[in-house]
């Protein structure tokens, strides 16, 4: 119900033009760009890690950035996966809209404009970052400090077995991260640091992002796919 009414609100406030700013590479490009380095521009804190779930290799961020070619210097996501080929150098949602007729946007391209951490929170706190799950770490739970603390209290979704509203997570209580797939990265972002909107250089739009990226271990095509679900909540004062 809470989620329903927060898309209600979104639907009923807010317009936004989305699109998966995407820039490709070929394999050469990719080995002439890639020297190793981290490339300037990395001035907000930010939990980097990998999407490995499938066939797909992918660097990102807790920032926006889903694929980031800042970690290493050179293109983000490979595919297959230990090949070598790079098929995309960097990607992120965009977004944009209006607030008293001032285009404001919160996009995310060779930076980001959204940085770690709910609205209105400390983007250095520790727990801000990336979050990563696996089916295998049903076989030891307690292994994996994010299945153990997955931020449920910031929006991460979870299964409540035993319905008593408390993450009480397996093997000493029965509850688990939601599963989409085999491999599961969860983290929140906002857009409120105004000093992180460089690309466009608007004010902020005023939202938080909660976004899960996951994929299939298949031997099909959806081994050769990443997901990402964002959900989109307008906490500014800001009617968009």
């Amino acid at each position: 119900m809470r989620e329903y009414l927060l898309m209600k609100q979104i639907r009923n406030t807010l317009f936004f033009v989305l699109f998966l700013s995407v820039i490709t590479t070929g394999l050469e490009a990719a080995r002439k760009s890639g020297d190793g380095k981290v490339l300037p521009g990395i001035r907000y804190k930010a939990d980097s890690g990998k999407f490995d779930g499938n066939r797909i290799s992918d660097d990102l961020e807790n920032n926006g950035m889903l694929v980031s070619h800042r970690i290493t210097g050179h293109s983000g996501m490979e595919w297959p996966k230990d090949n070598n080929t790079y098929v995309v150098f960097a990607a992120g949602i965009w977004m944009a809209g209006k607030v008293d007729g001032e285009i404001r946007t919160a996009a995310a391209e060779y930076n980001p404009e959204r940085v770690a951490g709910p609205y209105g929170g400390d983007s250095d706190d520790p727990d801000s970052k990336l979050y990563k799950v696996s089916k295998s770490d049903f076989s030891d739970p307690i292994a994996n400090d994010d299945f153990q603390n997955w931020p449920v209290d910031d929006g991460a979704p979870w299964v409540d077995v035993d319905s008593d509203g408390s993450y009480d997570p397996l093997p000493a209580g029965n509850d688990y991260p939601a599963f989409h797939g085999n491999q599961v990265i969860w983290y929140v972002s906002n857009d409120g640091d105004t000093t992180a909107h460089s690309l466009f250089n608007t004010n902020p739009l005023g939202v938080e992002v909660q976004t899960t990226i996951f994929g299939f271990d298949r031997p099909d095509a959806f081994g050769d796919m990443m997901f990402v679900k964002e959900l989109i909540i307008n906490k500014g004062s800001n009617t968009i």
